[in-house]
């Protein structure tokens, strides 16, 4: 390892959401222990996700901008009633306006901290992330390096500000000088908008750092007072659509007496949440909420609680679900600590299972009640 005491990078992370960023959370960590001084600039969650960990103290140094802003759990969902659909949208416009806003104030807190500090390179975090470092890297004639959690987030956006952000990013992308990317597959859905760009491609799957861990636990039947010969099958990660959740709760309604589908959640939401309620009448009393998000610490509690873990996406969101694969952090998070999932046919997902033997892919949510009895029955 080369000596790299005294070079500071930063990292331009728009998103805020480290907490539930794997790769980053490595890649951090990583180079921290690699010599590197770190400045990690954040807007603050406007959301309720879990902190980040504590990353080494006398190299890294976590920069967050308090948005002005700041959503309540499940406020952006749907709510019934004309007062509260107006109270939404309210809701939603406003945050819409901080949010440009905010993206000003982010600006300028970058371009301050580049005119202070002396950053040998920088990263930039997606949309947002690679615009604003972008500028510092040309004002400053430093390396630029673009690391992409979400495909293409803001160029189908409605919002025209958005767009613009969204167009203004894949210019800026093409003079990276590495691009860092999960996988081959996403790192395809990224060429159009490099079309021409000369960057090394880095592949750094969505993935917690450090080796397996044989680990079993019984959270989820703690929690729930549930027996210890109830076996779970565990859905870790956001509750939305995109991920099928409703449609498994509805096959969960006919699965056997002794299978319990947990739902567990990154981010606090309320149970009172339409879109949960709607989750939760679809299974029929054999569905449980988890809506309490641990530390990113904690995780592998979550995950070796389970016997199966459920790695479903719909491919009907766009490629940045299409192209999951290396992405998926609740597949790195499952494997991590041993537990088999059942996971959707699609580029990156089924390649890895059929490569590896753990677990078993499916084309559609009828298959998963069977897909189940094969790895219990293994």
């Amino acid at each position: 390892m080369g000596d790299n005491r005294g070079k500071r990078l930063a990292i331009l992370f728009w998103d805020g959401h480290l907490g539930v960023a794997p790769s980053l959370i490595a890649g951090i960590s990583t180079l921290a222990s690699q010599g590197y001084d770190v400045d990690v600039v954040l807007r603050g969650s406007v959301g309720a996700f879990p902190p980040p960990p504590e990353f080494d103290a006398n190299r890294v140094r976590l920069i967050t901008m308090t948005p002005t802003y700041s959503a309540g759990a499940g406020i952006l969902w749907a709510e019934s009633g004309l007062g509260a659909r107006i109270r939404l949208l309210a809701n939603r416009i406003r945050r819409t306006m901080c949010g440009h806003l905010d993206r000003v104030r982010y600006l300028v807190l970058c371009r301050r901290l580049a005119r202070r500090e002396r950053y040998d390179a920088i990263i930039g975090v997606d949309d947002d992330g690679i615009v604003a470092a972008g500028q510092i890297a040309a004002r400053i004639g430093i390396p630029l390096l673009f690391w992409s959690l979400e495909l293409s987030p803001w160029v189908d956006s409605r919002d025209p500000i958005l767009r613009f952000i969204g167009w203004l990013a894949r210019r800026v992308r093409r003079t990276a000088d590495v691009v860092i990317v999960q996988d081959k597959h996403r790192a395809r859905g990224l060429e159009d908008a490099h079309s021409g760009s000369h960057a090394n491609v880095r592949f750094v799957p969505n993935a917690p750092a450090g080796p397996p861990v044989d680990h079993r636990v019984r959270l989820f039947h703690w929690q729930f007072n549930r027996s210890p010969a109830q076996c779970v099958i565990l859905h870790a990660g956001a509750i939305l659509p995109e991920m099928l959740v409703e449609e498994v709760a509805q096959t969960a309604a006919k699965w056997p007496a002794d299978w319990t589908l947990v739902l567990h959640e990154r981010e606090r939401r309320s149970p009172d949440d339409p879109f949960l309620r709607r989750v939760a009448e679809a299974g029929q009393g054999r569905v449980l909420l988890s809506l309490n998000p641990v530390p990113y610490c904690e995780l592998d509690e979550v995950f070796a609680s389970a016997d199966v873990s459920l790695v479903l996406y719909s491919d009907q969101y766009g490629d940045n679900f299409r192209l999951i694969g290396g992405a998926s952090g609740k597949l790195a998070h499952s494997l991590r600590v041993g537990v088999p999932v059942v996971c959707s046919n699609l580029p990156g997902l089924s390649s890895m299972i059929e490569e590896y033997g753990c677990g078993v892919v499916v084309e559609d949510i009828s298959e998963v009640e069977d897909a189940v009895r094969r790895i219990l029955g293994d």
